[in-house]
């Protein structure tokens, strides 16, 4: 074996390495309640693995304001192999990670031929402290996915330029068109490709053809004199730090890259149309396919993101989710951030053609954060760490590239860059470690989030919806309470304090929150749930059947909307609208007991016996102490005049619930009756 293959496997081996070790306590974490619910465990189809209806679903859906069908595909394959352990889940991102790392550090030091410059930006890019939200948390699976398909698209058009074939190009489209299909951040990944071709594949042919060397490799007079095996040591080194690029034996216009490009930019335009398309769907009053043209003030924000994800690249702390929005702009914070943006992108085109790198390394920033960083009205914010996914590969590149550069003339150079490296990453290390273990559970993520941010709605509605769930109304009010001052407009709060009210038995409280809840958002189908449960329970049922329908109109696959439903109409007097609504719930949701327990008492109902049978041997199926059930079929018994059938279901029911009362007067009429 070749010894640069031998030290290829070592650093690959050391990177994947070290990656495990600060992510590997994600296999013991839970599910973050924020996201993640919608992801997986309150998502029916996702729960239910593969199947017909969730391939469909997964291409037709825009939930989570997202088109990226092979993200639910991914979820779904979880599903299916591992129910619904949050370790497993975490794994399968962890592994998605590692072999970003290992794409980016092959395709990287196969494009430049530089393997420790690689080797360092592709230890960055793994271990940095801004790359721990996307691998630490689940709903963020598109991330990990998108990035993965991203890099498997640069090696597979590294394979096209080497050797351009039909085959080759259909392969990397293909990919990018997966990348697509995850998360539609990567519309830039034509425009990045446009940017290789000039660094490091060296295929644009300028005017003026330069046959300089590579910008960090030493000039002929600083190598070693004396010695065969020192010019050897010294080439050897060369090889490793030196940004070279690939040797492509045919260069081309611009004008021609861009005609090569036409299919990549096809779909890049579709999927950025209905990007634009499906916020407009979810929010009509954000983005618009006609007027996209960003504000002064969305501009100054836009410039903000790109100087901030700089800062915090270079120093990560205070790291949250999410960061509290920024209300207007500081004019002379911004004007720096720009005269900063602007010093390095004047540097960056200074030394095009002796430093290509650094014009490379700088677009790569700038483009893949054009997606994320504020420019289009109704996208998303400016500031979450895992926007700077990608884009901080450029920096790292940069960085990397750059600091060979600048050192090719220092004797010892070698170990200085491998010092100052080995430092670097083990502080990203130590900084990641931390910031991992605040994604242990909900809790834990949000007290930190509040440590670090300052009137922080979400984190506090967050943690107020934790302590709600375990039961721990007294601890959830204040969370919500001071939520809602904060944002008093805010659906999400108002449903979650809805929900604590009506734990307290205060079902006027509850409903005026629903119904706070549904006055801002009309389509929020947790809220008009809610309240047509408080009107079920009140049993005021013509509004109970109005707000049923219009959950079920906003969130079809609501099978506890449908069970319910079906339980109004049954009070109605209403069996074949009650029975369709509980076939509906099945449907959806096979393994559930309560729709079959309200389809057995509307065929015993009917006098359908045989149907209510199998109906009610189905819930015990699926809920092997539900003693309501065990009575019902001893009632059954009863009307088959099968009294020692009655007798034993009527005793099962009482084994369950001694206090049964229901169940006990009908053992003694079942025993008088034998």
């Amino acid at each position: 074996m070749l010894p640069s293959i031998r030290m290829k496997i070592a650093i690959s081996v050391l990177l994947a390495v070290a990656v495990l070790v600060v992510f590997w306590r994600v296999g013991g974490f839970d599910f973050i309640k924020y996201d993640d619910g919608a992801y997986v465990f309150d998502n029916p189809i996702v729960l239910k693995g593969w199947s017909l209806e969730g391939l469909k679903w997964a291409f037709t859906t825009n939930l989570q304001a997202h088109w990226h069908p092979l993200t639910w595909l991914s979820l779904m394959t979880d599903s299916q192999l591992f129910g619904t352990d949050p370790g497993a889940y975490h794994l399968v991102s962890l592994g998605f990670h590692v072999l970003s790392v290992l794409l980016l550090f092959y395709v990287l030091t196969e494009m430049t031929g530089a393997m420790y410059c690689s080797a360092f930006v592709a230890a960055l890019f793994g271990l940095h402290p801004l790359h721990v939200e996307p691998v630490a948390w689940i709903a963020d699976r598109k991330d990990v996915l998108n990035t993965f398909f991203w890099i498997t698209t640069l090696w597979l058009y590294l394979r096209y330029v080497r050797k351009p074939r039909v085959g080759r190009f259909v392969l990397a489209l293909v990919s990018f068109l997966c990348s697509l299909m995850t998360k539609s951040m990567s519309v830039t990944l034509p425009l990045m490709l446009l940017v290789l071709d000039y660094w490091p594949l060296r295929r644009i042919a300028f005017q003026k053809q330069e046959t300089a060397m590579a910008p960090s490799q030493p000039p002929a007079k600083s190598a070693p004199k004396s010695g065969k095996g020192s010019r050897k040591k010294s080439e050897k080194t060369r090889q490793a730090y030196a940004p070279s690029s690939l040797a492509i034996s045919h260069r081309t216009t611009c004008g021609r890259l861009l005609l090569e490009k036409a299919l990549f930019f096809l779909p890049m335009i579709l999927s950025a149309i209905l990007t634009l398309a499906v916020v407009q769907e979810l929010d009509p009053s954000s983005s618009t396919l006609t007027n996209t043209v960003p504000s002064l003030s969305t501009l100054a924000r836009s410039i903000l993101g790109y100087a901030h994800y700089l800062l915090q690249a270079a120093w990560p702390a205070k790291l949250a989710i999410p960061y509290t929005a920024l209300e207007g702009f500081p004019v002379g914070k911004t004007l720096f951030s720009l005269c900063v943006l602007l010093a390095i992108s004047f540097l960056a085109c200074r030394r095009w053609r002796k430093s290509p790198y650094l014009l490379a390394g700088w677009l790569w920033y700038l483009i893949t954060l054009l997606p994320v960083i504020g420019l289009i009205k109704g996208g998303p914010g400016i500031q979450a760490d895992r926007y700077t996914y990608v884009s901080l590969v450029g920096i790292f590149i940069m960085i990397a590239w750059g600091s060979a550069e600048l050192m090719a003339k220092v004797r010892y150079r070698e170990w200085i860059l491998g010092a100052a490296a080995t430092v670097c990453i083990l502080c990203c290390m130590t900084v990641s470690w931390a910031q991992v273990g605040y994604w242990k559970n909900t809790v834990t993520l949000f007290h930190h989030t509040l440590a670090v941010t300052a009137n922080n709605d979400v984190a506090l509605n967050n943690l107020g919806f934790s302590f709600l769930e375990a039961g721990k109304v007294d601890e959830a009010m204040p969370y919500l309470l001071n939520a809602v001052r904060i944002k008093p407009e805010d659906s999400y709060i108002h449903v979650n304090l809805g929900n604590a009210y009506k734990e307290k038995g205060d079902l006027e409280k509850a409903a005026s929150h629903y119904e706070k809840a549904l006055s801002i958002n009309p389509k929020y189908a947790s809220a008009s749930y809610n309240l047509a449960n408080i009107y079920l329970q009140l049993n005021e049922l013509d509004l109970c059947e109005k707000y049923f329908l219009k959950t079920i109109e906003n969130d079809a696959q609501n099978f506890m909307a449908h069970t319910n439903l079906g339980a109004a109409y049954s009070r109605m007097g209403k069996s074949t609208e009650a029975i369709a609504q509980f076939r509906e719930s099945i449907r959806i949701q096979p393994n559930q007991h309560l729709a079959y327990y309200g389809l057995g008492l509307e065929y015993m109902n009917l006098n359908n016996l045989e149907e209510a049978e199998y109906a009610f041997n189905k819930v015990l199926a699926f809920k092997p102490d539900y003693e309501r059930a065990y009575c019902d079929l001893g009632t059954i018994m009863m009307l088959r005049k099968n009294y020692e059938g009655a007798i034993r279901y009527y005793a099962k029911a009482l084994e369950i619930n001694p206090g049964y009362e229901k169940a006990r007067q009908l053992l003694a009429q079942a025993e008088s009756s034998k």
